[in-house]
């Protein structure tokens, strides 16, 4: 088959640890979208940061420019993305992703989980049975 994806036609390098930190996040799917985007147009691309319109970034995730600026705005203002350079009045914004996720605004959901509790429930659930 012709188009079936291969590696040698390209590829984005992201680390594992940066994929499952972004998993564990409070993020909905538009905002995984637009991660994934800035990912494809910056490490894809051997690049720390890129210029990125709205309209581009609305075109490649299939949605609004509002609700792109929404999303892209809640994602700066985390620190999951940056503005590395504003915008001009013929350029888009330059941005890039902040691999360092301890500085990210927003609370990791699945390290919250209390391990101790869910291993008592676990083997309460085996001891209690008859």
């Amino acid at each position: 088959m012709k188009n079936t994806p291969q590696l040698e036609n390209g590829y984005t390098r992201v680390s594992n640890q940066l994929l499952e930190q972004v998993a564990k996040q409070k993020l909905n799917g538009t905002q995984v979208k637009i991660i994934l985007v800035v990912w494809r147009f910056t490490y894809g691309f051997n690049r720390k940061s890129h210029q990125i319109s709205l309209s581009f970034l609305a075109e490649a995730i299939s949605t609004s420019k509002s609700v792109v600026k929404k999303e892209l705005d809640k994602l700066i203002e985390l620190n999951v993305l940056k503005v590395v350079k504003e915008a001009t009045f013929s350029n888009p914004r330059e941005i890039s992703f902040n691999k360092y996720f301890k500085e990210w605004g927003i609370p990791i959901g699945v390290q919250s989980i209390n391990k101790d509790t869910v291993s008592q429930e676990s083997s309460s659930q085996y001891t209690n049975r008859s």
